[in-house]
């Protein structure tokens, strides 16, 4: 019996070396798979940067009137906000302008 259950330690603890075996190749893999990511993002946003100039300078000036109709617009859509006290009667009710 002794045999066994030295058996099944000894099976135990070579599982568990086997474990420890294999999260340290994912770990390295893992390691080296974003490394690789981390080079060819940095080469796309390298070259995408670069492009940039030529993009925006292929865009043409913006239209005065249109750019005066976008102005009209955004003051139409945002009007000053005028604020209006309203006085209390002494028993605490708002009254009218009128009364």
């Amino acid at each position: 019996m002794v045999y066994l259950e030295a058996a099944i330690i000894l099976l135990v603890i070579a599982q568990i070396g086997f474990q420890l075996f294999l999260y340290r190749s994912h770990v390295r893999v893992t390691q080296e798979a974003v490394g690789f990511l981390d080079q060819h993002l940095a080469e796309v946003i390298q070259t995408t940067l670069e492009r940039i100039p030529e993009a925006v300078g292929a865009i043409e000036p913006v239209n005065p009137l249109a750019q005066m109709f976008m102005a009209h617009l955004q003051n139409k859509m945002d009007p000053a906000i005028q604020v209006k006290e309203v006085s209390r009667s002494d028993e605490g009710k708002f009254s009218s302008e009128n009364a």
